[in-house]
This record gives C-alpha cells, structure tokens and sequence, in this order.
C-alpha cells in the first residue's frame, strides 16, 4: 500500500494529468503485482486525475453528487465527492445520503477504471451493481474516458 500511495502522491506533486491510457494502464499493473486494494487505489488515482486537469473539472462543475464504492476484497466502504468547483475528495467510510453506489468485485472496478474492460458491458452482464441514480453514472463514463486519452 505504501507504493501505491507513492505513485499517486508523485503524479499529483509533478502535476501528472493521466493523458496517456499507457501510463495509467502501468500504475494500475504495478498495483496488480501487490494485489491489495486495487479498486480503492484506481478510485484515488481518479481524484487525482481529475483534480489536475482543468478540462475533467470543467465537465464536472456544478454538478455536486456522491459516489459510493462497495467494492469486494477491499475493507469497508469508501465515496467521492464531487464538489461544485469540479473537483473530487477521495473519502473513508460510509455516508448516509449517497447519489449511487458501486458494488462490484475490486479486480473489476480496476479493470474498467484502466479501461480494459467497458462499464456499461459488466452493468448489463450484471457483474457491475448500481444503485441510486444510475442515469448520473453516466458522467462519469465520460470522466473515465478523458482521463484514459
């Protein structure tokens, strides 16, 4: 956990901005190799990502929800949330009022979070569970893919 948290506390200090879907691709193998939470790290790895590009954070302002991960194999629950100025705060623990939730197994969010696998297929497949305002999930598809450009 301590390499993982090193690699996203350095891209943010050099003001990394994830443009290249490589380079995401390889953080999130070297947290493979320690296979220890990597859906919780894919999901610190976008806060980052979106509070250091200013385009990510133009789509997302004003739009003031909270995202709720209920990821299998990571301890407990954790959120995000998404403020009115578009940016993002990575949050531990459960929150009472939550706009949708993920429930899905670690090793898939990280994998549709590196893009490897699409979103909207597991939803449909019913590997990826939302709820709450799943229409609202859809933003951040589009998050998701501007990250990995």
């Amino acid at each position: 956990m301590v390499l993982n948290y090193f690699i996203y506390t350095y891209l943010y200090n050099n003001g990394d901005t994830f443009k290249t879907k490589k380079k995401l691709n390889c953080i999130l193998n070297s947290i493979r190799c320690e296979n220890l939470g990597i859906g919780k790290e894919a999901v610190k790895m976008m806060v980052v990502g979106i509070n250091n590009n200013k385009e990510v954070q133009e789509m997302l302002k004003n739009w003031n929800k909270i995202a709720a991960y209920d990821l299998e194999g990571e301890e407990g629950i954790f959120h995000v949330i998404f403020n009115t100025d578009g940016t993002a705060e990575f949050k531990e623990g459960a929150i009472e009022k939550v706009s949708f939730t993920f429930k899905c197994s670690s090793k898939l969010w990280a994998e549709i979070s590196s893009g490897e696998k699409d979103g909207q297929k597991e939803f449909f497949a019913k590997n990826l569970k939302i709820e709450g305002d799943v229409m609202s999930t859809m933003k951040l598809t589009l998050i998701g893919k501007k990250l990995l450009e």
